[in-house]
Order: structure tokens, then C-alpha cells, then sequence
């Protein structure tokens, strides 16, 4: 029998050390805690055994659990390297781009799978860190679906019409730079 348990996201520093800064702890501090909690069994460091991680942990601890990030369960499951395989664009999407997009979130996901193909991230918002996931290289674009300013509940029941309206931009801008590299701008 094999056990697979699958996690949200990799990052590199834990959901403790994010979440640190509530408790009034500083992100050093609270790897050495989440260290030292894990040091007994040895997974206190693992891929998705982090604060929010309990489950993980446990089953790491107990069994021989293969731990793999959901967003590779996932892609394996639908075939998504063999979607991307000579595409000439792919676009993705998630809620918010911020500094955990490229730990592990699903869109980062995708941009490992698109090979050369350029990727663009159609996202409701932009959070702190966007700026890190903009300067990574990971994505062609990264573009917020909003269209007026709002708050997140307005946003949420108004996802399909601001998704259809950023697509249609976004196939708009498409269109134009075709126009331009046709007539030799670079």
C-alpha cells in the first residue's frame, strides 16, 4: 500500500516564519521553533510539514508517506505537460499574485510545465512580494483581472464578467503586438 499526500504550497520559509510576525515572533526565530519541533521525528523541515502542515507532518512522521506539492499531483493527473507541449502561449490564473506564487501556488505550477511557450498570469490581484513574481522571469506577463477599484467580496461575485473582460483585453493587446511584429517593430 502507498500512501501519497499531496500539499498546498512549497515555500521555502514556512508558514510559521509568515505568520510569525502575528505572534510577535521574527521569521529567524520562528525557523529555529520549527526545527526544533520537527527534530524528533525529522520532518520538521519537510516539503508541506510547516505550521499549517499538522497532517503532513504526521504522516511523514508515522508512515512512509511520499509527499508531492498538489499542483504536480494534479498536473500528472490531467496531463498538462503534454497540453503545453509546443504551445505557442499559455495562460493561467490564480487569486493573487504575491511573494508565495513562486513557492508553489498552482500558476507557478503551470509555468514550470509551459516549456518555452511564454507565460501570462491573469490574476485577481496584485499582493506584497508582486513584485518578485514580476522580476522572476517565471511569467511573459502578470496582469489583475480588476477593472474599477472594489473591494474583494464585490470582486468574487463578479469573477466571470471581470475574467471575460480581461480576456478580451488581453487578446486585444495580443492582436495588436501581431499587428506591430508584422511591420518590423522589435
Amino acid at each position: 500500500c502507498t500512501l501519497r499526500r499531496s500539499t498546498a504550497t512549497g515555500a521555502p520559509r514556512g508558514s510559521s516564519a509568515i505568520f510569525a510576525g502575528l505572534a510577535g515572533m521574527s521569521w529567524r526565530r520562528s525557523a529555529g521553533v520549527s526545527s526544533r519541533r520537527g527534530a524528533a521525528t525529522g520532518v520538521g523541515c519537510a516539503l508541506g510539514a510547516g505550521a499549517a502542515g499538522g497532517a503532513t507532518a504526521g504522516l511523514m512522521g508515522f508512515t512512509r508517506a511520499q509527499v508531492r506539492p498538489g499542483v504536480e499531483v494534479v498536473a500528472d493527473l490531467v496531463g498538462l505537460a503534454a497540453a503545453c507541449d509546443g504551445a505557442d502561449l499559455v495562460i493561467t490564473g490564480e487569486g493573487r499574485a504575491d511573494e508565495q506564487t513562486l513557492a508553489g501556488k498552482a500558476a507557478m505550477g503551470v509555468a514550470r510545465h509551459a516549456g518555452k511557450a511564454p507565460v501570462i498570469l491573469l490574476c485577481g490581484g496584485l499582493g506584497p512580494g508582486a513584485e518578485i513574481v514580476e522580476s522572476s522571469g517565471a511569467f511573459a506577463l502578470i496582469q489583475p483581472i480588476v477593472d474599477r477599484p472594489t473591494d474583494l467580496d464585490t470582486a468574487m461575485a463578479d469573477t466571470e464578467r471581470l475574467l471575460a473582460n480581461a480576456s478580451a483585453r488581453l487578446a486585444r493587446s495580443i492582436g495588436i503586438g501581431r499587428r506591430l511584429g508584422t511591420r518590423g517593430w522589435h
